[in-house]
């Protein structure tokens, strides 16, 4: 089978000899700046821990498979969970089948007029990340929802989820936050406090 492109040698090595797996569910510190303080996100990969740094308009908590991010203006969220996929499962062929499959059955149940909207490579080329994103239209009494499926190649061994979902007409919205929420992602150096605003 051929393989993905991964990380990059570097991340490669360290994620085949480390033996550890990002844990998707979120610990929290509190940030407080002046006269006002912030919950900020991070997660865990062994000693490795990684922040994202959200607006005031995003919160987060845990859910039983990993971390949601409500979207607090808009009726939208974003979800980060384990895909039932690894990362040797190329986006294309009979393997780009089984994603599209898999990604259809994130729509809620329920749900009439389904149809798959667009595919689209590699939306977030950050990191040396590869993924591949599945839009859903579908409807629900009265109202017209997308839904976003992003598989994505965390590293060498585990591959994520991102799952976008909100009502048709607040969803461009709720995939710009989606987007800025990933830049976010920031691997912390270590010892460093995650209490103290990240340099500019």
């Amino acid at each position: 089978m051929k393989k993905t492109p991964f990380l990059s040698c570097a991340a490669y090595l360290f994620a085949a000899h480390s033996g550890y797996s990002l844990d998707l569910t979120p610990h929290f510190v509190t940030r407080v700046t002046g006269a006002e303080s912030a919950s900020i996100p991070y997660f865990t990969e062994g000693d490795t821990r990684y922040s994202l740094e959200m607006p005031p308009s995003v919160s987060a908590s845990a859910n039983e498979s990993g971390a949601v991010f409500y979207f607090r203006e808009i009726e939208g969220s974003l979800t980060l969970r384990s895909s039932p996929f690894k990362p040797d499962a190329p986006f294309s062929g009979e393997a780009l089948e089984a994603y599209r499959k898999a990604a259809l059955g994130w729509v809620p149940a329920g749900a009439t007029d389904i149809a798959l909207k667009r595919e689209t490579p590699n939306p977030f080329p950050f990191n040396g990340w590869i993924s591949q994103r599945f839009t859903m239209a579908y409807q629900l009494p009265g109202r017209s929802f997308l839904l976003s499926v992003t598989f994505l190649n965390f590293s060498a061994q585990q591959q994520i989820l991102l799952i976008t979902s909100a009502p048709m007409n607040q969803f461009e919205r709720a995939e710009a936050l989606t987007l800025n929420l990933v830049k976010a992602w920031r691997k912390l150096r270590p010892g460093e406090s995650i209490a103290v605003p990240p340099p500019l």
